[in-house]
This record gives C-alpha cells, sequence and structure tokens, in this order.
C-alpha cells in the first residue's frame, strides 16, 4: 500500500476509461457543455456594450429604437437558449453520474466478494475500504469524487477557451494591465492553496474523529449494551470518555477555525485589490481619452472582471482535480490490493470417505503476535461426529475458519485425504461442507434463493430439502 501516488493526469485517465466504458455518451456530453460554457460569457459582454452604445445616441439623429429592442430580444433569446441547452445537457449529464456511481458501486462490491475473508477483518483493508469510497463518492460535497473531477475538467477547458477571447480584448487597453492582474491572482491562488491544504489536513483527521464519534456514540446510545451499562455501573465512564471526545474535538476545531479566518482575511483584502486595480485603471484611460465612450468602459471592466474571475476558477479547477485525484486514488489503491492466494486444480473426490487432518497447526491472526491455536494435532474422521467445546476466545471460531479455508495457518498444514487442501479447488473443496456460524444472516431474496445461492434453481428439490431438515 505505500506504491508511489501516479500523476493526476493519469488517475484521470484510469477513471475517465471505465466511465466512458460505461457509458458512451459521456464524451459527447463533455463536448457540447465546454463549447456552451466557452461560448455563453462572451454574451453577457458583447451585448450590453451593444446596447450601451445606442443607447448614448438617444439625443442624436443615429437613435434607432428598433435597433435597441432587437438587441435586447436578441441577447434575452441567446441567454435563454445557451441556458436551455445547458440545463438539458446537465440533466442527461447527472443521470449519466448516477449510472456510473452505481457501476463504481458493482466494482466495488465485486472487488470485496472476491478477496479472502482475512482482508475483511484487516484493520487496514478495511480503512482503504472505506478510503476508497469516500474519494469516490466525495465527502460533504466539497471534496473528492468522480462528479467533481468531470465538473473541474469540464470548467478548465471551458474558461480557457474563453480566457483566449477576452485577453485579446484587455490588450486593447494594455497588455500590462493582464500582467498586474496575474500578480494578485498568484497571491490569491496561494492562499486558497493554503485553504486547500487545511481541507485536506481537515479531511484525514476527521476521518479519525467520525470514527471515534460513531464508536462512542453507539456504546451510549446502542441498547444492546443497556444491560451491561446497567449491571456494571459503567455509566459514567462512558460520559467521562465522551466528554473527553467532545472537548478534543472543540479544540481542534477552533484551532482550523482560525487558521480558515485568517486566509479568509487575506483573500478579502486581494480582492478589494483586484477591483481598485479594475476600475480605477480602467477610469484612469477613459479620464486620459484612451477610451472614448461609456460603452467601451462597460466593455474593458466586464472583460477584466471575467478576466479575474475564470482565471481564479481555472487554477481552483485545477487545484481541485489535484486535490480529488488524491482521494479518488485511495479507490484505485483499494482495487490494486492484492488478493489472490495459493489455490491448486485437484478436485474433491466424493468417492471415497473424506478424512481432514490438523498437523501441528498454529495460527495468529494478521497484525498480531498471539497464536490463538498452537501445534494443534487432530484427525477427523468422517463416521465420526464432533463437538468443539472451550472458553471465549479459546479459538472454537477460528478453527472452524482454517477448516474452511477463510485463513490459511500460519504454521503446520491442513490435509484432505493427505493431501494439503491448499492443491485443491477452493470451490471444489467447499463443496464439502454445509456451514452456519452463529452469526448468520438470511439475505433479502426468496428462500430458494437463499438455499441454492443462484437465480434459477430446482423448485422440487428446494422443498424435498426443507422437508429433509422439518
Amino acid at each position: 500500500m505505500n506504491k508511489k501516488k501516479p500523476s493526476s493526469i493519469s488517475v484521470m485517465f484510469y477513471f475517465f476509461k471505465i466511465a466512458f466504458k460505461t457509458r458512451p455518451s459521456y464524451p459527447f456530453l463533455i463536448f457540447f457543455i465546454i463549447l456552451i460554457n466557452a461560448t455563453q460569457p462572451f454574451l453577457s459582454i458583447i451585448f450590453p456594450t451593444l446596447i450601451i452604445e445606442e443607447l448614448t445616441k438617444v439625443t442624436t439623429p443615429e437613435f434607432s429604437l428598433s435597433m435597441i429592442i432587437m438587441l435586447v430580444l436578441t441577447f434575452t433569446l441567446s441567454e435563454f437558449t445557451m441556458s436551455s441547452l445547458s440545463c438539458l445537457l446537465w440533466h442527461f449529464m447527472s443521470f449519466n453520474e448516477n449510472m456510473v456511481n452505481k457501476e463504481w458501486k458493482k466494482i466495488m462490491g465485486s472487488k470485496m466478494m472476491k478477496m479472502r475473508y482475512q482482508h475483511l477483518e484487516n484493520p487496514e483493508v478495511l480503512d482503504q475500504i472505506s478510503k476508497g469510497q469516500d474519494g469516490l463518492f466525495g465527502y460533504g460535497n466539497r471534496l473528492g469524487g468522480f462528479q467533481a473531477l468531470i465538473t473541474n475538467f469540464i470548467n478548465i477547458v471551458s474558461y480557457i477557451i474563453s480566457l483566449c477571447g477576452i485577453i485579446y480584448i484587455i490588450a486593447q487597453i494594455n497588455i500590462l494591465l493582464v500582467i498586474f492582474l496575474l500578480l494578485l491572482i498568484v497571491i490569491g491562488l496561494f492562499l486558497q492553496r493554503k485553504a486547500k491544504n487545511l481541507e485536506i489536513k481537515e479531511w484525514e483527521e476527521r476521518k479519525r474523529i467520525n470514527r471515534e464519534n460513531d464508536y462512542y456514540s453507539s456504546l451510549i446510545s446502542d441498547f444492546k449494551y443497556g444491560k451491561d451499562i446497567r449491571l456494571y455501573h459503567c455509566s459514567e465512564l462512558l460520559l467521562s470518555k465522551n466528554e473527553e471526545y467532545l472537548n478534543d474535538t472543540y479544540k481542534y476545531r477552533k484551532n482550523m477555525y482560525k487558521k480558515y479566518k485568517l486566509i479568509g482575511f487575506l483573500q478579502t483584502l486581494i480582492n478589494a485589490l483586484n477591483h481598485l486595480l479594475t476600475y480605477g485603471y480602467v477610469a484612469l484611460y477613459f479620464i486620459k481619452g484612451a477610451i472614448t465612450s461609456i460603452s467601451q468602459y462597460s466593455l474593458y471592466v466586464n472583460a477584466i472582471n471575467k478576466f479575474i474571475n475564470f482565471t481564479y476558477r481555472i487554477f481552483n479547477s485545477f487545484m481541485n482535480i489535484n486535490q480529488n485525484t488524491k482521494m479518488m486514488y485511495e479507490f484505485r489503491k483499494f482495487m490494486e490490493i492484492d488478493t489472490t492466494y495459493k489455490e491448486g486444480e485437484k478436485l474433491v473426490d466424493f468417492s471415497k470417505p473424506l478424512e481432514i487432518e490438523f498437523k501441528d497447526v498454529s495460527f495468529k491472526y494478521p497484525n498480531s503476535d498471539n497464536l490463538v491455536l498452537n501445534k494443534v494435532n487432530i484427525k477427523l474422521d468422517p463416521l465420526k461426529k464432533y463437538s468443539i467445546v472451550g472458553e471465549n476466545g479459546a479459538g472454537k471460531t477460528t478453527f472452524i475458519k482454517l477448516l474452511m479455508r477463510l485463513y490459511d495457518p500460519t504454521e503446520g498444514v491442513i490435509t484432505l485425504n493427505g493431501v494439503d487442501i491448499k492443491e485443491y479447488d477452493i470451490e471444489s473443496y467447499y463443496q464439502i461442507f454445509g456451514v452456519v456460524f452463529q452469526d448468520f444472516q438470511l439475505i433479502g431474496f426468496t428462500l430458494g434463493e437463499n438455499i441454492t445461492s443462484q437465480d434459477s434453481f430446482d423448485e422440487e428439490k428446494v422443498n424435498n430439502i426443507l422437508k429433509d431438515i422439518n
């Protein structure tokens, strides 16, 4: 799990490849949304300028009311058409995102079902599953998630296309203005970067905080602990632990709030300087006569505001993608967990009596130094019945898990008719057993599906089985 993280582009292509394969219409929707998003800003730059230009002619013979009406109607109709198309395309995009989210869940579920049982009891793997889900589906609608990745990608391409035209407009005044604005933007982006880093740090820390919160909340509110709390007078201890957790959480959140507040103040200051430079610089050019009309003043101010806004959004989207891919990579890390294990091809011969033997079998769970079973030797005669008894924690369930090959022995060997069970095909080996654990679960399927684990089955055979077991 310590594998070096690939680049953001590599992670993007990994997810895009799966998403585009699942929903082939995705690329076309993205293309048309980008086209509309890149074009729409120029409507609010060009049409207001033309309308103001006509309005300045009200007291002159050149004034044309019909031209004003035509410009207003064209502007309104264009905005309505663009917005409607954008809304329709995003509706289709939302449908695709829902379908792709179902595919992600299917992929994760398939991976988990194929994992060895020991992985599902490994805290590191469980943490990786949780991180993978958060990274893929987002956290608090602010961090991570494939939908956020798509949205940020669309924003970047759209705004870059729009900026090409906007820079051309601003350059008609003075190209140095673009440089000054970029300097202020760089400072603002540095502050945004600090804020994003705080968000990532908070996300990582909140995973621990939420896990502790869930645990303490369950202890206090879950009815299944009610008898123990009353009989052993645990209420004061539990409330004390919960109070300690709440105090630690409050101190952490308070410290984070102070950092966010300072960054927010500096960002407000940068925004004020941007406005001063925008309106003041253009007004200076108007006074000098370089700008000859109110409509031109409106054009340049509008263009500069969009330049600042779009530049911030481009870099912000870049940072979001970098942040998204860091968290989405957790899903890829989960998918790359090696779940293979030694499995033979030998099939169980059911025509012979099946004798299982434990030979010097010892076992300890992963990340533990304590042996649960130590040098166990036993031969299970197929013609006999056995009852395994012992105190809690003696290893009864572990013994069954090893027998079922949910785990492999740490030392020793388990044989079937003298052959190591690792040499048997696992599905063939499982056919020997009919196991009911104490924490068994009935899935929300029909009784026949629960018995056979199949969509289609012989109902008569199932009914006979039910009669045989009463």
